[in-house]
């Protein structure tokens, strides 16, 4: 039972990413623009990320390579605090720029906080999380050898 209700909550988190999706919302656009509105974003982003002092900021672009996301940015900061405040300057300036929907997960307390725009998928961890997981590590591997560069 437990592991059906997760399954369904998966299921639920998949759906409302797919209907935040750009290209789901705006079926007729040219890839030209879609590809626009995702390197706002990350700009966007990756601006906050500097202004709010984050350390050691990546940006991994996916495209064509998983379903998952276009573009992942990891981040670190030097404390619980700086993390969920990254992650708060991050949700405002998403929102105040229309882009709508985004999944957050985690608090700055864990030592990682996650946000899925369903375009872009933003890690923001203490440097030490950040070690011990290696996600960036993973995730620049598959961009490297999915293009042929490895």
């Amino acid at each position: 039972m437990h592991n059906q209700k997760n399954s369904l909550n998966q299921q639920e988190d998949t759906k409302r990413i797919e209907e935040n999706s750009y290209i789901r919302k705006n079926s007729g656009v040219t890839l030209e623009e879609k590809n626009r509105y995702i390197q706002e974003q990350v700009t966007l982003i990756a601006l906050e990320l500097e202004d709010g002092k984050a350390e050691e900021i990546l940006k991994i672009d996916l495209s064509g390579k998983t379903a998952l996301c276009d573009f992942m940015i990891f981040a670190s900061g030097g404390s619980s605090r700086q993390v969920q405040s990254l992650a708060d300057r991050i949700y405002k300036a998403l929102s105040q720029n229309g882009y709508g929907y985004h999944l957050p997960s985690g608090k700055g307390d864990t030592g990682w906080v996650l946000i899925d725009t369903g375009d872009v998928i933003v890690h923001i961890f203490q440097s030490e999380t950040r070690k011990v997981y290696g996600l960036d590590r993973m995730w620049s591997g598959v961009a490297r050898s999915e293009s042929g560069n490895e």
